[in-house]
């Protein structure tokens, strides 16, 4: 979930979210945040299951099939990302977590995003399209006329942040649940891969 706070935009977690931890003896444990009511910046987790070895290394979001090996973990950026206003959900969000120390209050770690979320502002006031919805915008990315991959399926390693793309898109599209009114300011946040100078001329926005 996103929130804003003045300049600085932090990014919380939801209810719902949920991590995998990997320990000297156990893999992919599944942790449900501890708080089921708010969102948070910092944010307690739980499991329901024994662990007894040291904790190494997390990532976000859990995945069933993630299998033992935290240095080739799936994930995927949509190609059709919704914006909900309503939730501030961040959708395609990868986090990897390092370890830091253990208290008496269990393990901490510290996330970093895999990836780049992206902050979508449009505010049609006192255009020709003012008195108009918005839909979805979508975001095809070039560079010198070479296709620049944005969303698509990767292979990360959740102990280095090492990641490989594969069946990548250099067309991303973000859909509203609201259909906000142009008249004002519409905001929203997304995820996508890594891209150089990602909002230039080579990228071609379109309303509807």
């Amino acid at each position: 979930s996103v929130g804003s706070t003045g300049s600085y935009v932090p990014v919380l977690w939801m209810p719902s979210d949920e991590l995998g931890v990997y320990t000297s003896a156990e893999s992919n444990i599944k942790y449900t945040k501890y708080n089921q009511t708010s969102n948070e910046e910092v944010a307690a987790f739980v499991t329901s299951e024994t662990v007894t070895g040291t904790p190494q290394v997390a990532y976000y979001p859990y995945s069933e099939s993630a299998g033992t090996d935290p240095t080739s973990l799936l994930g995927s950026i949509p190609e059709i990302q919704t914006m909900d206003p309503a939730t501030g959900s961040l959708p395609g969000d990868c986090k990897i977590g390092v370890y830091q120390k253990t208290t008496s209050n269990g393990a901490e770690f510290k996330f970093t995003h895999l990836f780049s979320p992206v902050q979508i502002i449009i505010n049609g006031k006192g255009t020709d399209v003012s008195s108009d919805n918005l839909k979805y915008i979508e975001f095809n990315v070039t560079r010198n006329g070479v296709a620049v991959p944005v969303c698509g399926t990767f292979t990360f390693n959740a102990t280095t942040g090492a990641y490989s793309l594969s069946n990548t898109s250099n067309s991303i599209t973000f859909d509203w649940t609201t259909k906000p009114s142009l008249a004002s300011q519409a905001q929203a946040f997304g995820t996508v891969f890594p891209a150089k100078r990602f909002f230039s001329p080579a990228i071609h926005n379109e309303l509807r």
